[in-house]
């Protein structure tokens, strides 16, 4: 019976440190890796090859709503079918897709431009408007591959 009362602290000093370390990982470790949904698909393998990438003017736009404080730099690839006649309408038309793309990012606020899902959501709405320009067949991609916010 007193070998039982020695180890009985003893014993309870485990449970407590299983019980931090289950709640360490379920509230801490966990939500660092999320796990995608049964309704998300993962991407499907392409067979179409990898178009031609357009390069676009970086383009500098004050941040909404900061009164002129903030602003964003940006620089925009468009992925292209490797076709010579598509490219070349894309290259004549950089002024139009630039003007575009100003126009989408002048309306962005400060906290949709610092939020984790910010490029992704940039990148479908830059493409659907240069998308809706140019017809959908023209692009297949956005790449933004400077993004500073100051």
């Amino acid at each position: 019976m007193q070998t039982l009362s020695r180890l009985l602290p003893t014993l309870a000093i485990f449970a407590g440190l299983g019980g931090a370390a289950f709640a360490l990982v379920l509230f801490v470790v966990r939500p660092m890796f999320p796990v995608p949904s049964a309704s998300e698909k993962p991407p499907q393998k392409s067979d179409e090859k990898f178009g031609r990438v357009v390069a676009l003017d970086s383009v500098v736009v004050n941040v909404a709503q900061t009164e002129g404080r903030r602003y964003l730099k940006a620089t925009v690839h468009l992925e292209v079918p490797d076709e010579e006649k598509t490219v070349k309408e894309v290259e004549a038309r950089k002024a139009q897709l630039l003007d575009l793309i100003v126009a989408t990012l002048t309306r962005k606020s400060l906290s949709d431009l610092t939020s984790p899902e910010a490029l992704d959501t940039l990148r479908n709405e830059v493409l659907a408007r240069v998308s809706h320009a140019l017809g959908a067949a023209r692009v297949r991609r956005v790449y933004i591959t400077e993004f500073v916010v100051q």
